[in-house]
């Protein structure tokens, strides 16, 4: 009998349970059930709704504001052949007689170690220094660095850890 009344007791504490809310039907007539956080809306007529919302305020803000709406750009001309033509002989009578209209050869890229004459392709290694040194030759004791790398490492300590000191005056007024 003990056992019975224990039982009846704990589900006496769950109907109690204050925690515990009734749910209700959806607003929007679905019968799915709805919550207080979507208006008392299930999730499917929820969406239905922000989505009407959205819609009806894009339409006042377009007629609110249709004469604040800028004009389209004026349309580009684009040059015929004949005009590319006649621009591309107005330059070439403007070249200064004397001059290499064509670009000076370009120069392959090479080691900037002393005795290493490697060429560098796309794998090349730039030191701090300002060379770019091939694989053998990348690190600053291998190609006799004029970097400094002691100093540039004080100032950045000193850049990121500034002096703070407390004021001499303990009890000012």
């Amino acid at each position: 009998m003990d056992s019975s009344t224990d039982s009846n007791n704990t589900m006496g504490d769950c109907s109690t349970n204050q925690h515990h809310q009734t749910p209700r039907l959806c607003g929007g007539g679905c019968g799915f059930f709805g919550t207080a956080e979507k208006r008392g809306l299930c999730s499917k007529c929820y969406n239905h709704y922000l989505q009407q919302s959205t819609a009806k305020f894009q339409a006042e803000l377009l007629t609110t504001h249709q004469d604040e709406i800028p004009a389209p750009p004026p349309p580009i001309n684009i040059p015929t052949e004949k005009e590319t033509g006649e621009l591309c002989a107005a330059l070439s009578l403007l070249t200064i007689s004397g001059t290499a209209a064509a670009s000076p050869p370009a120069t392959k890229a090479v080691c900037n170690s002393n005795l290493c004459t490697k060429k560098l392709g796309l794998l090349s290694f730039v030191c701090r220094c300002g060379g770019g040194f091939c694989k053998k030759h990348r690190l600053p004791e291998a190609h006799a660095c004029t970097f400094d790398f002691k100093e540039a490492g004080k100032i950045s300590i000193r850049k990121q850890n500034p002096l703070c000191k407390s004021d001499k005056i303990q009890h000012r007024v």
